[in-house]
């Protein structure tokens, strides 16, 4: 006998082999549409209320990570699902123009311009610190002193780099702690 697919797609599962005896409610084959493929993630409460439906998004795959696709935003959840302590909240995006290659399960990395700045003074994430009292820091160094630390006030991130705002100068040289992960500053 031969079966025919309700939809048009790939075949991504077989879950008989030929000759195989089946019923009318046996799970044959796993088919997806593979010409529009959706991305679920998941964003933290701090990042959602920056996202909304039709922004412009782009996804890399583990198994091409130099290889971004273009997509947009369907649908970001307005109500938050708790994830090991935090609040999570969902969001789809939809690719466009997919490689075959590209299937569904596969595990990706979402991104989303919330907003762009030119000409401004970056430094890496990992140089920002927080002291005791609350306050955004930098360690700078001062040429007589060695390091002084400085308070700085920070815009837009990327998650790598970070928009110094006020309290650095252009050339000045930072420190970056290095540390293992999980170990507080002076310790080890």
């Amino acid at each position: 006998a031969t079966l025919v697919s309700p939809i048009d797609g790939a075949a991504l599962s077989l879950f008989v082999a030929p000759g195989d005896w089946v019923s009318g409610s046996t799970s044959i084959a796993y088919v997806a549409d593979v010409s529009e493929l959706h991305i679920t993630a998941r964003v933290s409460e701090q990042d959602v209320v920056l996202l909304e439906p039709e922004q412009s998004a782009r996804v890399s795959f583990a198994t091409a990570p130099l290889t971004m696709y273009a997509g947009e935003l369907v649908s970001v959840a307005s109500r938050a699902q708790t994830l090991d302590g935090m609040a999570m909240f969902e969001v789809v995006a939809r690719l466009e123009d997919v490689d075959v290659e590209v299937l569904p399960g596969m595990t990706a990395n979402l991104w989303v311009d919330v907003g762009e700045q030119d000409d401004v003074l970056v430094v890496p994430a990992t140089a920002v610190q927080r002291d005791n009292a609350g306050r955004t820091t930098l360690m700078v160094r001062d040429g007589e002193s060695g390091w002084v630390e400085r308070e700085v006030l920070l815009g837009m991130s990327d998650g790598l780099m970070v928009e110094v705002v006020h309290g650095l100068d252009e050339g000045a040289v930072v420190r970056i702690p290095l540390q293992s992960p999980g170990m507080e500053q002076g310790q080890g």
